[in-house]
């Protein structure tokens, strides 16, 4: 038996959104298409818009203020890093021959001394005289005795290792510490060093060729301090000077044999 149906009675079946557009009054045609913005909403919009664009340009011009002011503090800041540094140099170097000076030996040589008998190694230090430097000053000049100065300082770079230290303590006498090393190296070492300053002054238009004295000692158990050292090396000088200058001595008590060379050459004339 059929029956008609009247479509009429045919509840449509909703689409999934239809419920929160009645829940919400929203028309189909509404959803579909927001409303234009009227003429005075659209100005606000224009003119937010500007207002942030320009807002955003100055926040941009002041991050650029910002980062060149803090590009320049850092420049400024390695600057003067660079000028301490130079300081702390200069304040441990003797402007002269560019060797280290007595307040960097201050610094030094205590810490040398003390890593040597940690580590139960040698450790010697040499004491350096130049022989007649005052008459080398009377003679020649001052101006010729800081040359004189100088080539010795050139002398003891060429002939020492990475390692050693040098130091000019005042006027003209130097020190050298050479760690991990026993008094017969170091007393070749020394020998280098006064042939070297020999070769620089070769064939000089003066006909002059300064000299050395040198005192060497090998730490032991009665010099702990780097000053007991020193001492100890200016003794040995001293008794080289008295024999016969020119001369490289090591005391009896170190362990090693008096090396000796010709008495100091006398200072030739103007």
């Amino acid at each position: 038996m059929s029956r008609t149906i009247d479509s009429s009675s045919v509840i449509a079946k909703p689409d999934g959104w239809s419920w929160l557009r009645r829940l919400f009054g929203i028309s189909a045609d509404r959803a579909k298409a927001p409303p234009a913005a009227s003429q005075p909403e659209s100005a606000v919009i224009t003119a937010a818009t500007q207002t942030l664009a320009l807002d955003v340009e100055g926040l941009r011009q002041q991050f650029d203020r910002v980062s060149q002011q803090l590009d320049q503090a850092m420049c400024e800041l390695a600057k003067k890093d660079q000028e301490l540094e130079a300081a702390r140099r200069e304040s441990l170097c003797d402007p002269l021959t560019g060797l280290y000076n007595r307040r960097a030996a201050d610094v030094l040589l205590g810490r040398e001394i003390a890593l040597a008998t940690r580590h139960q190694v040698p450790f010697c230090m040499a004491v350096i005289d130049v022989d007649h430097f005052k008459q080398v000053n009377d003679t020649y000049g001052h101006a010729f005795g800081d040359q004189t100065l100088i080539s010795v300082a050139e002398a003891i770079r060429q002939s020492l290792r990475k390692t050693d230290l040098a130091f000019r303590m005042g006027g003209d006498e130097f020190v050298v510490a050479l760690p991990q090393t026993n008094v017969g190296s170091a007393a070749v070492a020394m020998e280098k060093l006064r042939a070297s300053l020999t070769a620089i002054w070769a064939g000089h238009d003066s006909g002059f060729c300064p000299t050395l004295s040198v005192g060497l000692v090998q730490q032991s158990a009665l010099t702990e301090s780097w000053q007991a050292l020193l001492q100890s090396a200016d003794e040995a000088l001293y008794c080289g000077k008295r024999r016969s200058r020119n001369c490289v001595y090591v005391p009896t008590h170190s362990a090693a044999p008096i090396i000796a060379t010709d008495v100091a050459a006398p200072i030739a004339a103007k």
